[in-house]
C-alpha cells in the first residue's frame, strides 16, 4: 500500500536576497525575497556545534554570502545555514525577545525618590527604604526575608537572598 506523507510547515520558506554581517557579534542582517529585513544571532550554534568553529573567527564570519540561489548563506570551507534554519532561528529569537520584553514590562517601573526613601527623624545620615508592594509581590518577599541590595550605576538592584546558601 502506497501512502503519501505530506509535511506541513508553519511558515512558507522563502529565499534570501541579501546578507550582511551585523555591527556587533555573530549577527547576520538578512533581506528576504519578499523585501523584509531581519537580524539573526548565530552565536549559539557557532559556539555549540563543531562544524561552525571556523566562524568563531570574526574575519571569517564577516565573509558570509548568499548562495544556492538564495536557499543558503555560506562561507568558505563548505559551511552554510539554510534559509529555512535562519528563518526558524529568527522566529525563535523574536519569541524569546518578546517574552523577555513582556517580563521586563511587568516589573520595570519608575519611582520618585520620595516613594522609595523616607527620612528618619533625628538621623540625618540614614533613610528608610520602602519597597513598593508590586516589587514585594514579584520577588515573593515577606516579612523576615533577607535581601541583597546593591547598586549598579544609577540603579538599585534588590534580590531575595537564598537562605540555603
Amino acid at each position: 500500500m502506497n501512502e503519501m506523507i505530506i509535511a506541513q510547515e508553519d511558515f512558507e520558506t522563502q529565499t534570501i536576497r541579501a546578507v550582511k554581517p551585523g555591527d556587533k557579534g555573530y549577527v547576520l542582517n538578512i533581506t528576504w525575497a519578499d523585501g523584509t529585513d531581519s537580524c539573526v544571532d548565530l552565536t549559539e550554534p557557532i559556539f555549540r556545534l563543531k562544524h561552525y568553529k571556523p566562524l568563531r573567527k570574526m574575519l571569517q564570519f564577516k565573509k558570509a554570502e548568499v548562495s544556492n540561489w538564495g536557499w543558503t548563506v555560506s562561507w568558505e570551507g563548505n559551511i552554510e545555514f539554510s534559509a529555512e534554519r535562519l528563518h526558524a532561528l529568527e522566529q525563535d529569537q523574536k519569541e524569546m525577545n518578546m517574552a523577555i520584553d513582556n517580563h521586563v514590562e511587568n516589573i520595570k517601573k519608575w519611582y520618585k525618590v520620595e516613594d522609595i526613601f523616607e527620612d528618619i527623624e533625628g538621623d540625618p545620615d540614614n533613610v528608610l527604604m520602602k519597597i513598593p508592594p508590586e516589587i514585594n509581590e514579584h520577588l515573593g518577599l515577606k516579612e523576615g526575608d533577607t535581601l541583597d541590595v546593591t547598586t549598579e550605576g544609577n540603579s538599585i538592584i534588590i534580590s531575595k537572598k537564598d537562605e540555603k546558601k
